[in-house]
């Protein structure tokens, strides 16, 4: 079929958009006051050129290449003053064609968008495209943007736009989120005040009503659903509109589990339920469910939802079924859902991303554990799935009123442990189940017989305890060692780093933990002054007790502090001492610490700011990139796909180490050779701060945190040890 033919002397849309974005600004509003089809092109035209200036500003990657895209400035200062010529002109264009900021937002790009370059003084002129870009798009990152731009605005402002209140559930629903996220004096005030609109649907005052109890607010008297009884819970159903069940979802287990309830109020639950999507699940049906439903049918509930949702390999559509999940699932479901995550994080990303959402949802502190080990976890995951981790954790992080690093800290699930082990009341029995020292399980009866498996139920016993205890005793059968090795993991972070801790908080992270406690007896630890000096070392003894090299019980001082123990911290007598004495309790340590060497720098090292003495050695590639991987080194690739380095970031820490070598092929090359480079590092200002390094400048290896220091040394002289090594 042949193409249309050319309308005679009709413009071409190409040609007139080229021209106008040569154009200054000045005549680009000219041009957006002219002929509508003029007009639009010049409006495009305009926020394109915005957003390329703003992401400049911004430091955004390829924003050069943006700029030039746009003709617009690349340096800082021209682009200042073009941005403050362009904001009321983009301002007019979207006021004038309020639909094309749906169309200039990126549905990939966080902030990918000229609303982030606009000041929110502008809401009320921009309230009618905000609007028109909520109620057309479905995708994540718009609606996130656009909540972004409303969260920095004032709670009574955006109120007064009607965006709050709006006829479309899509656009009321974004916006009432923003207003929750709102840190904003007066937010409290008016949350309240929403709360009463009649507007609004229970659904809506459920998402108001989530807020305001976690800000500490008293919520009884606005919370309608709370106490009512299930006949009025039919006519409220009637009243809000419940559709006729999906075909899809008849049948399904936990469908059936929901019969209790009546028709009508299941309808409204399963429908509204699938149109909010990945949310958590509304606080009107969380009440329904609790109240009339028997507490033992919840975690059933929980399980059914997960088994439909694996039922369909976890398609987009069945994203909702997690809002249940997420709710009555449990720990078990954490677990699931993670090996979900593992076999999609590669060829199905948009699934694994969904899944991830929910672990941050869900908000117990094993879910929040797996989110932290997907977002430290290197090379493993893309950079998608990483970043969706760690914005869980700072979602999760700011609820609770935490900084990302104190809240993982935190992230230590105890698998339902206590000092005395798992107990589980089942009835006519207590079973106590006890971790032994190779972290198998064994279960305690109470006659005194000894089992390593759960037992089977007994006729005297309730079926459903003995599930949930089941239950918790596979939680804690599969996840005791992976969680263990994950923060032990964490652990030789903070010893490369050399952090410490205050006696209480180290405590309260490892010594009274029930699980951490069961992998630290190898670990050693130093023993510091509020001036950071070593004045000694200990571990942890089977019974609790401190003892040092000589088996000598410690009692720390109370101004002392606890950091991890690093051969260059004290002598080389104490090194020996502890070798011994871990070899005569046949303990073996969970990560490199005394197989570590007291490496410093050389006098001629020590003003230097990179590391050049093995410079120029040879080895394998393969050699190399094991090593470096085995260390935890990604290697980015370079031009025409060639490998130029390894890096290392601990972004958790504040920081980061890169190893230079010759280009290397990013396929495997079995008689491809090395040349070593020089390893260089970054610093955070957190971390110079905490370490009473100057912000300004490149600290010298003099200058470093011995312990740093000799662990950047340690790197490479792995990779000297390969040198010439065929």
């Amino acid at each position: 079929m042949l193409p249309p033919a050319p309308i005679p002397d009709a413009p071409s849309p190409e040609a007139e958009c080229t021209g106008l974005s040569r154009l200054s600004s000045a005549q680009l509003g000219e041009q957006l006051r002219g002929e509508a089809a003029v007009s639009r092109v010049a409006a495009r035209t305009l926020l394109g050129r915005l957003e390329a200036v703003h992401a400049v500003l911004m430091g955004v990657e390829d924003a050069a290449l943006a700029a030039r895209t746009a003709w617009v400035p690349e340096s800082r200062e021209e682009a200042d003053a073009e941005r403050e010529r362009l904001r009321p002109l983009a301002l007019e264009a979207l006021t004038r064609h309020p639909e094309l900021l749906a169309q200039t937002t990126s549905t990939y790009v966080r902030d990918g968008s000229p609303l982030a370059a606009l000041p929110v003084e502008s809401l009320p002129a921009l309230a009618p495209a905000v609007r028109a870009l909520l109620a057309t798009t479905q995708a994540l990152e718009p609606v996130r943007t656009v909540q972004t731009f409303l969260a920095r605005a004032t709670p009574r402002h955006v109120v007064e736009t009607g965006l709050a209140t709006d006829a479309h559930p899509r656009v009321r629903r974004a916006v009432l989120q923003a207003l929750c996220r709102s840190r904003m004096d007066g937010a409290v005030e008016v949350l309240r005040q929403l709360c009463t609109r009649p507007e609004l649907t229970a659904v809506d005052r459920g998402l108001l009503l989530d807020r305001l109890e976690t800000l500490g607010e008293d919520v009884s008297l606005l919370d309608r659903e709370s106490t009512l009884p299930l006949k009025a819970w039919v006519e409220l159903a009637r009243a809000e509109g419940a559709d006729a069940v999906p075909k899809d979802l008849r049948g399904l287990p936990f469908v059936t589990a929901l019969a209790p309830l009546g028709e009508l109020p299941v309808r409204w639950l399963l429908t509204r339920t699938r149109e909010l999507g990945e949310e958590r699940l509304p606080r009107p049906f969380r009440h329904l469910l609790e109240q009339h439903l028997p507490p033992q049918a919840l975690p059933a509930l929980g399980r059914h939802a997960l088994e439909s949702w694996l039922s369909v390999k976890g398609k987009t559509g069945a994203a909702w079924m997690l809002s249940l999940i997420a709710e009555y699932g449990g720990d078990e479901a954490v677990t699931t859902i993670c090996r979900r995550i593992d076999e999609w994080r590669r060829h199905q990303k948009p699934k694994a991303n969904t899944a991830i959402r929910a672990l941050g949802r869900m908000g117990t502190i094993f879910a929040l554990s797996q989110l932290e080990r997907i977002a430290s976890a290197g090379g493993r995951y893309s950079e998608s799935l990483v970043q969706n981790a760690r914005e869980g954790l700072a979602e999760a992080a700011a609820a609770r009123g935490l900084t990302p690093e104190q809240l993982r800290e935190e992230l230590v699930p105890d698998l339902g442990l206590t000092p005395e082990g798992l107990v589980v009341d089942m009835g006519p029995r207590r079973l106590r189940v006890k971790v032994r020292a190779d972290l198998s399980l064994e279960v305690h009866h109470e006659s005194g017989r000894v089992t390593q498996s759960f037992p089977a139920l007994r006729k005297d016993e309730d079926p459903v305890k003995h599930a949930e205890g089941k239950q918790r005793f596979d939680v804690l059968r599969k996840n005791l060692q992976p969680v263990l090795k994950a923060q032990l993991a964490r652990l030789e972070e903070a010893l490369f780093v050399q952090d410490d801790y205050t006696q209480e908080r180290w405590q309260r992270l490892f010594l009274l933990h029930p699980v951490l406690r069961l992998g630290i007896q190898p670990v050693l630890w130093s023993r510091l002054t509020p001036m950071s000096e070593v004045v000694g070392s200990f571990r942890v003894a089977e019974d609790g007790t401190l003892v040092d090299a000589q088996n000598a019980e410690v009692r720390l001082h109370p101004s002392e502090r606890v950091g991890l123990w690093h051969p260059v911290l004290e002598d080389a007598r104490t090194h020996s001492l502890w070798g011994e004495h871990l070899a005569d309790y046949r303990l073996v340590q969970p990560f490199r610490q005394l197989q570590r060497e007291a490496l410093r720098p050389t006098d001629a090292e020590r003003g230097a700011t990179a590391i050049t003495r093995f410079q120029g050695l040879s080895l394998w590639a393969s050699r190399l990139r094991n090593t470096l991987e085995r260390l935890g080194c990604r290697a980015p690739v370079g031009e025409s796909g060639m490998l130029h380095e390894h890096a290392r970031a601990l972004p958790n820490h504040g920081v980061a180490f890169r190893v230079l070598h010759s280009p290397i092929q990013r396929q495997f090359e079995l008689e491809e050779r090395v040349e070593l480079g020089q390893l260089e590092y970054t610093l955070e200002p957190r971390y110079r701060q905490r370490h009473g390094l100057a912000q300004e400048g490149q600290p010298t290896l003099g200058e470093l945190p011995p312990v740093l220091c000799a662990c950047l040394l340690d790197v490479m002289r792995s990779l000297a040890l390969q040198a010439d090594t065929p």
